[in-house]
C-alpha cells in the first residue's frame, strides 16, 4: 500500500509548484539557496535567462565567479534569521539585493538591476544644481544690471558735458566696457531664464560671437572648441539671449 507516499510526494509537488509561481512573480532575478554551499534549489525565469542553473553555485552560474561575492549575506541571514538588504556596484552594475531565510536550509535572494534608476537620479541631482546656478545666475546678473545701468548713464551724462578730448575718449572707453557688460549681463540673464523676450531681426553669426566666448570660459581648456560660421545665411526674428541659451544648453 503505497498511498500515503503518493500523497507525500504530491503534496512536496505541490509545495515545489506554488514555490515556483511565487518566484516567478517576482520581477527580477530570484533564487532559492543552501546557504551552505550556495547552491541553487529553484529560481524564477528571470534567473534562467540570466543563465543561473540549479544545482549549480549562486557565484558560479549567474556571477560567473570561481568563489562566492564578498558581498553576499545568504550564510549571514541563515545563522542570524534575520532579513538583509543592501546596494552594490559589481563590474559596472548596480544592484539593489535581498537575502531572506525562508526554511531552516533555504534563504531566498533576489536582486534588482537598478544603474539606470540611478543613473536617472545623478541627472536629476546635476539638474536641480544648474537650476540652482541659474537662479544665482539671475538673482546677481539682475543686480549687476542696475549697477551697470547707473555707470552707464553718468557716463553718458559726462561725455555729453565735458570738452576735454582725452577725458571724452577715455569716458567713451567706459561707454564701451559698459555695454559688453551689459551684453555678459543680458546672456546671464537668458542662462536663468528671468530675461524678457525680445525679438529681432538678426544675423545669427553675429549674435553667436559672444555667447561661444562665455562657452569657452564655461568648458575649460581642456576641451577645444571650433566654431564654423555660416555662409549666405538669411537672416531671422529671434532673441539674441535664447539663441545663446541654445548654444550653452
Amino acid at each position: 500500500d503505497i498511498t500515503e507516499r503518493k500523497e507525500a510526494e504530491m503534496a512536496v509537488a505541490e509545495k515545489a509548484r506554488h514555490n515556483q509561481i511565487l518566484l516567478d512573480a517576482f520581477p527580477c532575478a530570484a533564487f532559492l539557496i543552501e546557504p551552505t554551499t550556495y547552491k541553487i534549489v529553484a529560481m524564477n525565469k528571470t534567473g534562467q535567462v540570466a543563465g543561473a542553473v540549479i544545482g549549480e553555485t549562486c557565484h558560479s552560474s549567474w556571477r560567473k565567479k570561481a568563489k562566492p561575492c564578498s558581498y553576499c549575506r545568504a550564510k549571514s541571514v541563515h545563522g542570524t534569521g534575520k532579513t538583509m538588504s543592501m546596494e552594490v556596484e559589481d563590474e559596472g552594475t548596480i544592484w539593489d539585493l535581498h537575502w531572506i531565510p525562508v526554511a531552516p536550509d533555504l534563504v531566498l535572494h533576489y536582486a534588482f538591476d537598478i544603474s539606470d534608476r540611478k543613473r536617472l537620479e545623478d541627472q536629476l541631482r546635476q539638474a536641480q544644481k544648474m537650476e540652482a546656478v541659474g537662479q544665482l545666475a539671475g538673482g546677481i546678473a539682475h543686480d549687476f544690471n542696475n549697477l551697470i545701468q547707473g555707470i552707464m548713464g553718468f557716463a553718458e551724462f559726462l561725455h555729453e558735458d565735458i570738452e576735454d578730448l582725452d577725458a571724452k575718449e577715455s569716458i567713451g572707453g567706459i561707454l564701451n566696457a559698459s555695454h559688453r557688460a551689459k551684453e555678459l549681463v543680458g546672456q546671464l540673464l537668458a542662462f536663468s531664464r528671468r530675461q524678457v523676450l525680445e525679438m529681432k531681426v538678426v544675423d545669427l553669426n553675429d549674435i553667436t560671437v559672444e555667447p561661444l566666448k562665455m562657452i569657452r570660459r564655461v568648458i575649460g581648456e581642456h576641451i577645444m572648441l571650433k566654431v564654423k560660421q555660416g555662409t549666405n545665411l538669411g537672416l531671422v526674428r529671434a532673441d539674441g539671449g535664447q539663441i545663446g541659451q541654445i548654444l550653452m544648453n
